[in-house]
């Protein structure tokens, strides 16, 4: 395990560097230091000069210093013209070989100036990291060597990589001793950045996300099991990795170059399994819903699809119906069909998804359930005798909350529960805020989200969710909540906290989750719509609520703190 540096992580914005932190300091050998985030300000002749920063600068005593820049998402580079380019919209970003190369030479400088290292052999390489991209055999250019960039395919033998990487450039300095460990640690104590000694909420928010992280790989055990059956299903609790399971999986088949259909019920869950499958090619990503109105339109069948939307039971019946129909004039199929949040999913619906396989009863179906969240009363697990799926294959280790919102889901359950805890405590309890009436909502939640921005969570860490639909919450028209600018169902920018349902927010987190409005009869399906929003939050959970929903949310009142 390679000594990190800082530890625990700086906080990121980027995908790529969280995962990579994790993975540098797993994989790594021990000898090896990780500095994360590096930067320095070079000096020559009494004049700051050559400054620079790294996203990752991997010191081995042994073999010298492997400077790399991370980008995450899918990303590519225009032979003819050198572009670089990133993400979905495919938006032109600096060309990240070239920063890494600049940090490269700004390092030697800088090394060359440093007490007990300028007399040795600082062999210094650059080189790039695209952890959630497939870099093809040809690669990128021949400025950008297939040794020097660190992708997906890559990330199986990490030591091997960094060997790699290393040996493919020759010492500039041969005959004069290597860095040695005490040069790795006079570096590494050069470059680590300066930390505050204060903790924050939103430091300790950043630090327990790459812990979760680390703990949803313990679940791909599920994913082999998948891998040798070409039906079953998984279920598990809330925040056991199901969602990250599902998409690993699709990822996967479609890596074999089969072609995927990665579905769920509610549309925030689908941009955010979209946005995670961008990079990978054959996959495609929907709603139920959507994904029964576009293939409609695209069998002719416009009216019938209006006809389905004036209908009582249009929703239920005659979308799904109009897909089954559409499945008899289109040739269009998928290899593969992976389901998310399968128990919003009613009985009839799996036959019309089916009928999209390329092989009928024998192409691949997998799904992913847990019945306790399904908050619509209509779906339930997948019947499974019925499709042949085997399972269910159970997965209980929570990996989305720490251990004090843990005790408060398990404390809601509306039965038998098996959610064993992540084991990440933040000694912190989720807080429990009392209101009067309903007049008061406004004021106390916003109170709460002045104190989480106080405590260095950005109003992107934060959302707030509430039962009542816009129409019905006294948040509907508010502007801002305490200083903070709001925004429903959606945000509109990143300076803005999102208001959303507890319904659509299902299958999804953030690390700071406001449940508010909270006036709720005792039974256990007020329980049940109270653990699925309580789940959301993967560090911080703050709760508003009535006096008069004391008897529902009585079972979890020892695991709250109420100020």
């Amino acid at each position: 395990m390679a000594r990190m540096v800082p530890s625990p992580m700086r906080s990121t914005e980027s995908r790529a560097e969280e995962y990579l932190y994790i993975k540098f300091e797993k994989e790594l050998p021990d000898d090896v230091v990780v500095v994360h985030g590096a930067r320095w300000v070079g000096e020559r002749h009494g004049r700051r000069g050559e400054d620079g920063e790294a996203d990752f600068v991997i010191l081995d005593p042994r073999a010298g210093v492997l400077v790399l820049e991370a980008k995450a998402g899918a990303i590519g580079r225009d032979g003819p013209t050198g572009r670089w380019w990133q993400g979905r919209d495919a938006h032109e970003i600096p060309d990240p070989m070239k920063q890494a190369e600049d940090s490269k030479h700004a390092l030697r400088l800088l090394f060359a100036r440093m007490p007990g290292i300028a007399a040795r052999n600082v062999h210094v390489v650059h080189g790039v990291a695209f952890p959630f991209a497939t870099v093809p055999p040809e690669g990128l250019g021949p400025d950008v060597p297939r040794t020097r960039v660190l992708d997906a395919n890559a990330l199986h033998d990490l030591p091997g990589f960094v060997r790699g990487a290393l040996a493919s450039a020759d010492p500039r300095r041969p005959g004069l001793p290597p860095l040695g460990d005490d040069g790795v640690a006079r570096i590494a104590e050069a470059l680590a950045p300066r930390r505050a000694v204060r903790a924050h909420l939103g430091a300790l928010a950043g630090a327990v996300e790459q812990r979760v992280v680390d703990l949803t790989e313990e679940q791909y055990a599920a994913l082999d099991w998948l891998a040798r059956i070409p039906r079953g299903w998984v279920r598990g609790g809330p925040g056991t990795g199901k969602t990250l399971l599902a998409t690993e999986l699709a990822r996967r088949f479609a890596a074999q170059g089969l072609d995927v259909l990665l579905v769920c019920f509610n549309g925030p869950l689908a941009g955010f399994l979209g946005d995670a499958t961008a990079s990978a090619p054959g996959i495609t990503t929907s709603t139920f819903h959507d994904l029964c109105r576009r293939r409609a339109r695209e069998a002719g069948f416009d009216a019938e699809v209006e006809a389905a939307h004036q209908a009582a039971d249009g929703y239920d019946r005659g979308l799904p119906d109009l897909l089954l129909s559409a499945a008899e004039r289109l040739d269009a199929r998928h290899d593969v069909i992976v389901v998310d949040e399968a128990q919003d999913f009613q009985a009839h619906w799996w036959v019309a998804l089916e009928a999209w396989l390329a092989a009928g009863r024998g192409g691949r179906l997998y799904a992913f359930c847990d019945e306790a969240q399904d908050l619509h009363g209509r779906g339930g697990p997948p019947p499974a005798d019925d499709l042949g799926l085997l399972g269910p294959f159970p997965v209980s280790r929570n990996c989305r909350n720490t251990d004090e919102v843990c005790a408060v889901l398990t404390s809601l359950a509306p039965g038998p529960d098996d959610l064993r805890p992540s084991g990440i405590a933040a000694d912190r309890r989720p807080r429990l805020h009392w209101v009067d009436g309903l007049d008061d909502v406004v004021a106390a939640t916003g109170r709460i989200v002045d104190t989480l921005l106080a405590h260095r969570l950005s109003p992107s860490d934060i959302v707030v969710l509430t039962p009542r639909s816009m129409k019905t919450s006294v948040l509907g028209a508010v502007a801002t909540l305490g200083r903070a600018p709001v925004g429903w169902r959606t945000r509109p920018t990143r300076d803005h906290v999102l208001i959303d349902t507890i319904h659509r927010f299902k299958g999804l987190e953030a690390k700071a989750v406001v449940v508010t409005e909270l006036a709720l009869d005792d039974g256990a399906d007020a329980r049940r719509l109270l653990r699925v929003g309580f789940s959301r939050a993967q560090t911080v959970l703050e709760v508003v609520a009535t006096r008069s929903s004391h008897a529902t949310l009585a079972p979890a009142l020892p695991a709250f703190d109420q100020p």
